[in-house]
Order: structure tokens, then C-alpha cells, then sequence
């Protein structure tokens, strides 16, 4: 999944025994999920890591808006 917007925001519910792999990039990052971060730091506006077991390619972008992970 790949989502991007140049000046809104991103809300992405997953379930809580989602297998995917998380990349965040720009913007204020509101992550609510046990995120196994390989890099970045959400202060930062960047998060990459696994949820569980890694898998399923998760991509998220915004220019200037907000991104939650819940």
C-alpha cells in the first residue's frame, strides 16, 4: 500500500496482528503502534520498522500535513 498528499493528512487503522513492513517519510508523525523501527525518528518526520513478522510494504508520504498510525 502507498499513499501520499502534498498538504493533508494520512489516518491508516490496522489490525493489530498486521505483518508489514512501515516507511514514513515527512510531516508530523503520530504512530500509536509497536512499530520495530529500523530507522528514522518520528520527531524527525521519518519512521521505518516492521510490524510483526515484516511483510506487506507500507508507504506513506506528506509534504506538510500530519500521518497517524493506529
Amino acid at each position: 500500500m502507498s499513499l501520499a498528499t502534498s498538504s493533508g493528512r494520512i489516518v491508516v487503522e490496522l489490525p493489530t496482528d498486521v505483518d508489514a513492513d512501515v516507511r514514513v517519510e515527512n510531516g508530523a508523525i503520530r504512530n500509536q503502534l509497536a512499530v520495530d523501527s529500523a530507522g528514522g525518528d518520528s520527531r524527525e518526520g521519518r519512521l521505518r520498522g516492521r510490524l510483526g513478522k515484516g511483510g506487506v510494504p507500507i508507504k506513506l508520504r506528506t509534504s506538510n500535513g500530519t500521518i497517524s498510525l493506529r
